[in-house]
């Protein structure tokens, strides 16, 4: 199970402890076990991501590197450096880039993702384009600011 929600997760990981009223002795061992293993991305800490150097805590680590451009196009150097150490290179890249790609597009990042191939090959393009989108939110943001201003005087 892997699970990336706000809270974390305090659900049950063995179906044998859902089952209610609980049953007699003698039919428990019946009583199928079903466990599943729990990866819960909000548990780890941006310390322990980095000591993993797995495509997995790439992934996580640019999930979590929603406060800027900045912070996103870090973490997105880093899952490059996994990637390219990997042994599967060219299909994590291509995993990767795909879930990428749909990442961005859901925090709203107008850049051009459709020219976006691979995380590799493409990073440098990638980083532009997220340099770009900071600059001009900070832009909006300077100009939200100076109409606000105006608006008081």
């Amino acid at each position: 199970m892997l699970y990336n929600g706000s809270q974390r997760w305090t659900a049950r990981q063995d179906v044998y402890e859902l089952v209610q009223p609980e049953p007699p002795g003698f039919l428990r061992v019946y009583q199928p076990h079903l466990r599943y293993y729990l990866v819960d991305e909000g548990r780890y800490t941006d310390e322990e991501l980095g000591l993993r150097q797995t495509p997995l805590s790439g992934v996580f680590g640019v999930e979590n590197a929603g406060h800027s451009w900045e912070a996103l196009q870090q973490a997105v150097d880093r899952v490059v450096a996994i990637i390219q150490s990997d042994p599967n290179k060219d299909r994590t890249d291509r995993i990767i880039t795909r879930w990428l790609k749909r990442h961005l597009s859901r925090l709203g990042a107008e850049i051009h993702l459709d020219q976006l191939n691979s995380l590799v090959e493409d990073r440098d393009m990638l980083a532009e384009n997220l340099e770009k989108k900071e600059r001009l939110e900070g832009r909006q943001e300077g100009q939200h600011e100076a109409r606000k201003e105006a608006a008081r005087k």
